[in-house]
């Protein structure tokens, strides 16, 4: 995923690859901050939920949760 540097935090990149296949989504929501970010994907025709993941500040990264398919994982995103 990909955030702009402007007020309000555009999402200007979001793709999802699942076991190497990318799976076609849509950004619902999503919210970055200083100490959190969030994004929920959903499928393209809107009938479900793809990924939810949460994520708060730690140092230099977001550590935190990806939901996919009833599974819990832990993430670490960058900034880069």
């Amino acid at each position: 995923m990909g955030f702009g540097h402007v007020p309000g935090s555009p999402l200007i990149l979001t793709r999802l690859i699942d076991a190497g296949r990318e799976v076609p989504v849509s950004s619902a929501q999503w919210w970055l901050e200083q100490s959190e970010v969030r994004l929920l994907l959903i499928a393209r025709n809107a009938h479900r939920q793809e990924l939810l993941l949460r994520a708060r500040r730690n140092g230099q990264v977001y550590d935190g949760s990806i939901w996919r398919n009833d599974k819990r994982r832990w993430i670490r995103c960058r900034e880069g």
